[in-house]
């Protein structure tokens, strides 16, 4: 019995350590971050949605509504999409992730840890959809210049990108 308490409380030390980590390397970052930004540019993101029945493919770029609310360790995606959907979700996670649809606005918020000692700069990004048993992580690098903020995000599982010639990165601007 103490053999499973010692090993329960050391497998929590290496997440404990991580959040340590995550939270006092990047407060200036997390409230330079902080706020609404509007979506500028979206290259190579996109969603697959249930549109008349049938599943499209629909790139963000393409949406008329689109910002990003962050909020210490949330980031919450707000798109309008081009035409009504009935449900949305992450192509590239064989349908698992859902958007919610709220009035017509696809919402989905996630948790980000972001880390501005290495350079470039680190931010992970935990999709927390609805009824995802498990949640995973896209890797990815940021910069902010004054009132843009560029961020390029890895597929899933796939490896964190080291540059901004990704071919999925975000182009933000602070509203």
């Amino acid at each position: 019995m103490r053999l499973r308490r010692a090993i329960s409380i050391l497998a929590l030390v290496p997440a404990v350590a991580a959040l340590v980590a995550c939270g006092d390397a990047t407060s200036a970052d997390q409230r330079a971050m902080a706020g609404r930004w509007r979506i500028v540019t979206a290259q190579g993101f996109e969603f697959q949605a249930e549109i008349a029945g049938e599943p499209q493919r629909v790139a963000i770029g393409q949406c008329p509504m689109r910002t990003i609310d962050i909020r210490g360790d949330t980031l919450t995606w707000r798109i309008q999409p081009p035409l009504a959907v009935g449900r949305a979700w992450v192509p590239d996670t064989s349908g698992q992730v859902l958007f919610d649809n709220r009035r017509g606005m696809l919402v989905q918020t996630d948790r980000i840890c972001v880390n501005g000692n290495p350079q470039p700069k680190v931010i992970d990004l935990t999709v927390m959809g609805e009824g995802e048993p498990t949640p995973f992580k896209f890797k990815g690098i940021y910069e902010i210049r004054g009132d843009t903020m560029r961020i390029a995000l890895s597929g899933y599982l796939d490896t964190r990108p080291t540059d901004f010639a990704s071919a999925r990165v975000l182009t933000l601007k602070r509203e």
